[in-house]
């Protein structure tokens, strides 16, 4: 559950680790392995993302519950009001459910596999704690599929449309978030003060990244972003913030249009 990316790639996750506004450093939960994000700060009305389903992890403990998530997210207000992503997951989601995921599939650490869906993952109103989940149609991924993630607001409603799907097979998450904290009292308007844009690749319970992880040689993400007025914003590398834990900065390359990111030269996955 927990951050976006367009060209032939591969991957980004979620769960409930989100970068603060002042230092782009700020952890929920506890990864026994680490993660990789960029965060872009800026306001952004709608972020593209895509990226090849990558191979399975090569192990699955059935103890440790090993827990990888690749996505693009929106924060729409900061790190308070939680995030907006379509999420890639393998292992265990608070969003698995209707016997896709685990623990929803009950035979799952017998035949693991990836899974997605679009999701609004956010800390609890006023008292801020972790998390509540709310999500679209959870569906199932093979390796070599291709998802196209969509965070858009539409400026007429007051609403995000959280969107991914899966080209092989039409399969389509939406989830429609009319307000933050998916409280009818509070509007994005009253919380449009800060925007975080996120890249991120995110591990739990990985002990053994060279036995435990795909090894799948490339990992890209491809992102495109607009503005409030529905213009492309030209970006450069130097405007995205890396967090990496353990591992070295992601290579980043961008064009006129869209920036295109290489997890796997950051060692997140070993050959």
């Amino acid at each position: 559950m927990a951050l976006l990316c367009l060209q032939a790639l591969s991957l980004v996750w979620a769960i409930c680790t989100l970068a603060s506004a002042d230092d782009n450093n700020r952890k929920l939960g506890n990864s026994l392995y680490g993660n990789v994000y960029a965060v872009y700060a800026g306001r952004v009305s709608k972020m593209l993302c895509h990226f090849r389903v990558p191979s399975l992890p090569r192990l699955f403990n059935k103890t440790k519950h090993q827990e990888v998530f690749l996505w693009c997210g929106v924060e729409p207000g900061g790190y308070d009001v939680g995030v907006l992503q379509p999420v890639l997951m393998y292992g265990p989601d608070c969003n698995s459910k209707n016997g896709v995921g685990y623990p929803s599939d009950r035979h799952y650490s017998s035949h693991p596999y990836w899974y997605f869906s679009a999701q609004y993952v956010f800390p609890k109103y006023k008292t801020k704690k972790c998390c509540h989940c709310e999500t679209g149609k959870v569906f199932k991924a093979s390796p070599g599929d291709f998802l196209i993630s969509v965070m858009d607001f539409d400026r007429e409603n007051s609403m995000w449309m959280i969107s991914m799907k899966n080209a092989a097979t039409g399969d389509l998450s939406v989830l429609k978030v009319f307000h933050p904290y998916m409280n009818k009292s509070l509007h994005w308007k009253d919380f449009s003060y800060h925007y975080l844009s996120f890249v991120d690749v995110e591990t739990y319970e990985i002990s053994n990244i060279s036995e435990e992880m795909p090894r799948d040689s490339q990992w890209y993400v491809v992102v495109k972003m607009y503005d409030d007025r529905g213009k492309i914003i030209h970006l450069t590398s130097k405007d995205w913030k890396y967090h990496v834990k353990p591992h070295k900065e992601p290579v980043v390359h961008c064009t006129a249009d869209t920036c295109v990111f290489n997890l796997q030269s950051a060692n997140v996955s070993s050959v």
